[in-house]
């Protein structure tokens, strides 16, 4: 999960979701958006959070949207690392399959 203070020329909406062809779903939530102008032009700075919806989820815009707060504090949260052993038992039990099959 990822939360950015972002900028953008485009005023973002308050929540996206890109479907992805390996059935990924990433939401993108934007909150906090002021809007500023200089000799640039118009710049919008926002606080971003980003992450993937959990496969189990079968949520749209509208019901994100609707539990704003819960769905902030989700993408909020820390990315769990994983550890050198837990990728290490990983391509263990890969390689272990494929030699089996």
């Amino acid at each position: 999960m990822l939360y950015v203070k972002t900028q953008s020329s485009c005023a973002p909406a308050p929540v996206t979701i890109e479907n992805f062809p390996d059935g990924r779903r990433v939401v993108r939530m934007a909150d906090h958006v002021t809007e500023r102008t200089d000799d640039d032009g118009t710049v919008y700075e926002y606080d971003e959070v980003v992450f993937d919806l959990p496969e189990d989820r079968e949520e749209t815009v509208q019901s994100v949207t609707a539990n704003f707060a819960a769905w902030w504090a989700f993408g909020q949260q820390p990315v769990e690392e994983i550890t050198l052993e837990q990728r290490v038992s990983d391509m263990e039990e890969l390689l272990l399959g494929m030699t089996e099959g």
